[in-house]
This record gives C-alpha cells, structure tokens and sequence, in this order.
C-alpha cells in the first residue's frame, strides 16, 4: 500500500497500493465496502472530499483523477505532472484539487472548470515532493525528500519554510486536530512532532523498523488511557504498506501509522499490551532527549 486517507467523520478509510486500485474500508470492523480500479500504474495517494461524494487519486501514470464515490466512474482527468503523483488532496471546500509529484511540483486544478491544465503550479523544492497537508485557512503545507516541509497561504501570497535538513528526508506530513501542529514522518523509523507557529521539534517518537517486510495497517490511540478504560487496537490484514503514511482519525483521536511484520510471519500480530503514551509531563521530561540531534529552521519569504 502506497497512501491512505480518512473520512472527515473519520467513518471511512481509503487505502491505494501497488495493484493499481485503491479500496474503501470500515476502519471499525476491518471490512471492505468497494475496491475501484483505473490506473495504469500504481496508485500512489488517494483523498476524499468533505462530503464523502467525490475522491481524487494519483498515481505513477503522472495522472490525477477525479471519481464519484458511489457510481466508482471518473469524473475528471487532469494532466500536467512530468513524473509520477505522490500525493493529491482537496483544498479550498473541495474546488481545487491540489498533488504533488517526483517533478518536485505541487499543482492546483479547478474541479469545476473543464480544463485538464492546472491553474496554478509551484516548483521551490530541490528533491521529490511526498506529501501534501490542507488546513482549515487554506493553507498548503507540502513535504520533501530535501528534508523541508513549505506552508503556502494562497490568499495572502506567502510561504513559509521549515527545514530539518537534508539528512532528514520527510515521507509525510499531516496537522492535528487543532491544527498547531505538525507530524513529520522521516526516514529512519521516526516520527517528528513539530510546532505549526515556531518550527520548533516539539517530540520524536520511534519504533518503526524499515526491514523488508510486509505492513499490517493499525489504528494506534494517541491519548492517554482513562482509568479503568480497555482498548483495543484494530489492524486491517491483507495490505502492504510503505513506511511513511500518515493519518490522523478526527472523531476518536487516533492516529493511522504502518506497522511491521515479517513476511512469513502472522498474518496480524497482537496488538495487546500496546500503549501509546502521550502524557504532557512525561513528553516534556524526553524531550531533550528525544530530539538531539535533530533541529527546524524556520525561512519566511513572500511571494
């Protein structure tokens, strides 16, 4: 599996792979609702839109579509991309369609016009743009295999740079609920917490082993346990997951990250007795350690 996506609610789960489909779920029960197919080549990242009726998908054709849920039939083909897509979402209450490509470009194109060309293209990245985060102000946040991540406010012409450096390339990106936050997935088997407002690297959480192997898909808690509280985490067997995709759950606060498995090994390993700490006072005691080494820099420019 290439990318995933969820719902608005957080009801549904889109997931695209390697066999050129890409396939809805129910996170919940681990069922599969429909599998859509299209692509050429693989399908590398797929978004819903905030009504559930539309999803945008790309893939390693260098094609971004735009599909009608229900009927599973495209509605839009939009060309322009030099290389293959990385990454697609909906921006601006799902007129525009924005992705991101191996031609180091992040694209906009107007769902509503019937032009194929995009209608706005940015190319300030010096390596592969992976993954694209949209905010509630219209902002586009893109990550890059160049190890920075550009918030670009579309209204007001400005764009905001973070950089972790080129030795840390970034495969993902994602705000959290409130949005003052971003979560970096980096190559390396590390997730990096950092400061929408500041830059700053606020924690770094590891574990992730990046072995061949095959990925198990799993719904991780990311708040803290309430007294007396079971839980319990739901994988979704049958995917192969690249390392680096990154998804936050809204309604239930869980966050969606790859999980290792060896190929011969079970199907689904047991989640029991896994525990996501995310205690205020215990993050801030690791903090420092947890980051060494690891540093933001923040570059602010307006275009």
């Amino acid at each position: 599996m290439y990318g995933t996506a969820l719902s608005v609610s957080g009801a549904y789960l889109l997931t695209c792979g390697k066999d050129r489909t890409f396939r809805l779920w129910n996170p919940f029960k681990g069922a599969l609702i429909k599998t859509y197919t299209g692509h050429a080549h693989e399908v590398r990242d797929v978004s819903c839109a905030r009504d559930n009726a539309k999803m945008t998908t790309g893939g390693g054709d260098k094609q971004v579509f735009l599909w009608d849920v229900a009927t599973g039939q495209k509605i839009r083909r939009f060309r322009g991309h030099d290389a293959a897509v990385n990454a697609v979402s909906f921006a601006a209450d799902d007129q525009v369609v924005v992705s991101a490509g191996y031609d180091r470009a992040v694209k906009f194109w107007d769902v509503r016009s019937n032009s194929i060309d995009a209608i706005q293209s940015v190319c300030a990245w010096k390596d592969s743009v992976t993954s694209l985060a949209i905010t509630r102000n219209h902002c586009v946040t893109a990550a890059s295999v160049d190890g920075s991540i550009r918030t670009m406010d579309l209204r007001a012409g400005r764009a905001t740079a973070d950089a972790l450096g080129s030795e840390h390339p970034i495969t993902s990106v994602r705000a959290s609920g409130d949005e003052r936050c971003f979560l970096l997935s980096v190559l390396g088997g590390r997730c990096v917490l950092l400061d929408r407002g500041d830059g700053d690297v606020l924690a770094e959480y590891r574990g992730h082993v990046h072995d061949e192997g095959a990925f198990v898909f799993t719904l991780v808690p990311i708040r803290p346990r309430w007294r007396g509280e079971r839980r319990s985490l739901r994988p979704l067997p049958g995917v192969s997951l690249r390392p680096g995709s990154l998804a936050f759950n809204p309604r239930p606060r869980r966050l969606s990250t790859p999980h290792l498995t060896p190929f011969n090994g079970p199907q689904c390993p047991s989640s029991r007795g896994s525990r996501a700490t995310t205690r205020t006072s215990r993050a801030a005691r690791r903090t420092a350690r947890w980051c060494s080494g690891t540093s933001s820099r923040r570059t602010s420019r307006r275009r």
